[in-house]
Formats: C-alpha cells, sequence, structure tokens
C-alpha cells in the first residue's frame, strides 16, 4: 500500500525525468470529463434552438458563444499541460546533449591524430600496462613469501594494496618483527574491528553458526591476550570444517585429518599465489606430519598435533593465535567457494 512520502516521491522522479506525474494525469482526464459533459450539454441546446424563431438568434448566438468558449476552455488546458511537458523534455534533450558533447570531443580529437602515431601510442600503453602488472606480480610473489615465512594465510584478504606493499617494505627494512608489529596493530585497531569484520562470516557457514558459543570464547580469549586457551580451542574447528569440505571432494580420503587434502584440493583447482602459501604453511608448519616416536627435537610450536597431544608447551603466543585464525577463516572461504556434491541418482527397480 503506497503512503503519502512515496506519492511524493514518485510525483517528484516523473517531474525530473519530464514524465507527466500522477496529479497532471488526472488533471486531464477531468478535462476529458469535462469536455464530454459540455459536447454532450451543447448537443441538448442546439436540439432546443432547432425550433426558436429568428427574433431569437441573437440570444442563441449569445448561447451558442458561452458554450463554444466553455468547450474550448478544457482543450485549451490540456494543450498548455502538453506544451509544459514538451519544454521539459526539450530540457532533458539538452542536458543529455551537454552530457555527452566531451565524449565526442575526445572522438573527434582521437581521429585527428595521424594513424601511425597513433599505433605507437598503443604500443607504449600496451608495454607499460604489461611492466605495470609484472611489478605487480613481483610485489605480490614476495608479500607471499614473507606471509609464508611468518605461518599466516589468507591475509591478503583482509588488507589493501598499500598495506601490502608496505608489509613488503617493512620486512625487508626491518625485519620480522616489525611486520608482525604491524599486523597486530591493524587487528587490534578500535577495539579489534577488522577482526570482528573477518569473523563475522563465519556464522554464515551451518557448521560455524552451530559452534558460535565456543568460537566466540575462544576469540574472546584472543583478545584478551589468553593464548593458551585461543588456539587449542579453534584448532579442532579447523579439522571439523576440513571434514565438511571433504565430501564435496571428487576422491576424498579415509583418514581422520583431511585439512592437508583440503589445502592441496585448493591449490590444485586455484593455480594462485594464495593457494601456494596455503599448502605450504599446512603441510610444512602447521599440520605437518610427525612421528613422535621418531622426534629427534620438539616440534614446531603452532604444530596442531603436538598442541593437542601435549607434546609442546611454549604454543601461547599472539602470533599462533593469529596462525589458527587466519588459518581457520581460509577454510571458511573455501567452504564457501567449493560446490556441494550432487546427490547420485538410483536407478529404480523395474
Amino acid at each position: 500500500m503506497r503512503t503519502s512520502l512515496d506519492f511524493i516521491a514518485e510525483e517528484t522522479r516523473r517531474s525530473r525525468l519530464g514524465l507527466p506525474t500522477d496529479s497532471e494525469l488526472l488533471r486531464i482526464d477531468r478535462l476529458n470529463r469535462e469536455i464530454l459533459e459540455k459536447a454532450a450539454h451543447t448537443n441538448d441546446i442546439l436540439k432546443l434552438n432547432a425550433g426558436i424563431p429568428a427574433s431569437a438568434g441573437f440570444n442563441s448566438a449569445l448561447a451558442l458563444t458561452q458554450i463554444a468558449r466553455e468547450l474550448v476552455a478544457p482543450y485549451s488546458a490540456v494543450i498548455g499541460l502538453g506544451e509544459k511537458l514538451f519544454m521539459q523534455s526539450s530540457d532533458l534533450t539538452q542536458q543529455a546533449i551537454k552530457a555527452v558533447d566531451p565524449f565526442f570531443r575526445m572522438l573527434a580529437a582521437l581521429d585527428a591524430i595521424p594513424k601511425p602515431e597513433l599505433k605507437l601510442f598503443e604500443t607504449l600503453f600496451t608495454s607499460y600496462s604489461d611492466a605495470l602488472w609484472h611489478q605487480l606480480d613481483d610485489t605480490e610473489r614476495k608479500v607471499f613469501r614473507v606471509f609464508e615465512k611468518l605461518g599466516l594465510v589468507g591475509l591478503q584478504a583482509h588488507l589493501t594494496r598499500g598495506e601490502l606493499l608496505r608489509v613488503n617494505r617493512v620486512y625487508r627494512k626491518s625485519g620480522r618483527k616489525a611486520v608482525l608489529k604491524f599486523i597486530f596493530a591493524r587487528f587490534r585497531k578500535a577495539k579489534y574491528r577488522n577482526l570482528n569484520r573477518l569473523t563475522r562470516r563465519w556464522w554464515t557457514v551451518p557448521y560455524m553458526a552451530k559452534r558460535k558459543k565456543a568460537i566466540r570464547a575462544a576469540l574472546k580469549a584472543h583478545k584478551e591476550g589468553a593464548f593458551e586457551l585461543s588456539i587449542p580451542t579453534l584448532l579442532p574447528f579447523v579439522d571439523g570444517l576440513a571434514a565438511e569440505i571433504v565430501p564435496r571432494l571428487p576422491k576424498p580420503g579415509k583418514g581422520p585429518i583431511h585439512v592437508n587434502e583440503v589445502a592441496q584440493m585448493h591449490h590444485d583447482g586455484c593455480a594462485e599465489l594464495s593457494s601456494e602459501c596455503i599448502l605450504a604453511v599446512v603441510n610444512n608448519l602447521i599440520y605437518r606430519r610427525v612421528d613422535f616416536k621418531k622426534l629427534k627435537r620438539p616440534p614446531s610450536s603452532i604444530n596442531r598435533h603436538a598442541i593437542l597431544h601435549g607434546r609442546v608447551i611454549d604454543y601461547a603466543s599472539e602470533l599462533n593465535s593469529y596462525r589458527v585464525i587466519f588459518l581457520l577463516d581460509t577454510m571458511v572461504g573455501i567452504y564457501a567457494t567449493k560446490p556441494l556434491p550432487t546427490p547420485a541418482r538410483t536407478a529404480k527397480k523395474p
């Protein structure tokens, strides 16, 4: 049901476009009805005047003149309204001509350039574009090498191009600690606004939404610096979400841990620097397979198996907590992009 505000807004829009508004259409309709009524009235009077004597002709002429004026008046109003609408549409036409005029001038200027010079300009522009893309690719490659060394995946999705360049520059000039300081400050800023924005999409995944209470408790522990709680709480959710993704694979594995399998699948289907970084961090750091019986030295402090099986005690750090958070966020992204499998149709028995 239209409200008065909707009516006013529609009236304003139609007026700006040069179209007749509802009130003007109603006015035209009313004038048409008046014309029909006057025509019927005139027809009645003409029928009556058919038997009037000649001595009363002057009065009849006055009556007919008055009737003619009354008949013409509605048409005059309609004509005036039509002229108004035409002037509005003419103004819109002039505005449109003014809007496209610069483009016509640009085309005329390009046509005036000799073809050999235009060809040279095209070659130079193409070369510049290729060089720029090569430069961007080289920058991304360096940044992902930094992320791989830090064990951080998916971070590029939450940093601007300028921030990625800054990561590369800071790492080259000041090293690892300076880069981590910049990244941590970026996500702590404004009461963890960027971290909250990152995790907000997690609740669109049914698996994550069902475990929202435990996950939010782990994120709260992270913000409070209780990394010995956030890390072992969030790691099993990486395992569980990977297990949700595996049935979507053409040939799912049979083992209990599927994170390595999902990382490989993502890399095979997405030949990008980001997928190479994910595969390297999963296989060589967080989910690196270890045989506790043959270990000669303690595994990495962020090794999932060593943490959850109680083999390391120095895992509680802000870096390790962010490593798990970003890996879990990456799994959410893979889950969202990997289509659900089409259920196999069973043949009906005759």
